[in-house]
């Protein structure tokens, strides 16, 4: 596997600026790329599939070492635990209803202090 490929900070500030209309999806795979993560772990269901589906292209040309996909939300939680624990720098997104579903991760991450990136994507839980 070809080595990870690193964007130094100093390249952000060194870089010509350019506006751009962009979806939050394609703000989040920007911030991702430049935040150097190691993995992502994803559980593509909408809103936020658009967003793995394109960290998963950052991986494609060698921005993260490793991306897979969970069987489900509250497995893909338990995973980005793991990788945490074992000293990696790791991402997913969630939403709705698959939010609520993996929210019994979130105090176990909160309690063992580890620096997971999540992005929460804007969806509605329906009612019963």
């Amino acid at each position: 596997m070809p080595e990870q490929k690193i964007v130094p900070p100093e390249e952000i500030f060194s870089l010509p600026r350019k506006k751009a209309f962009i979806t939050g999806s394609e703000a989040v795979a920007e911030a991702i790329k430049r935040a150097n993560v190691d993995m992502a772990i994803a559980y593509p269901i909408t809103p936020q599939s658009e967003s793995m589906h394109l960290i998963g292209h950052l991986y494609a040309q060698g921005y993260l070492k490793d991306f897979y996909r969970g069987e489900n939300e509250f497995a893909v939680m338990a995973a980005v635990h793991g990788a945490s624990l074992g000293g990696g720098r790791v991402f997913t997104a969630t939403c709705g209803p698959g939010t609520l579903r993996a929210m019994e991760m979130f105090p176990v991450w909160a309690g063992a202090r580890q620096p997971i990136v999540c992005a929460f994507m804007c969806r509605g839980v329906a009612l019963p």
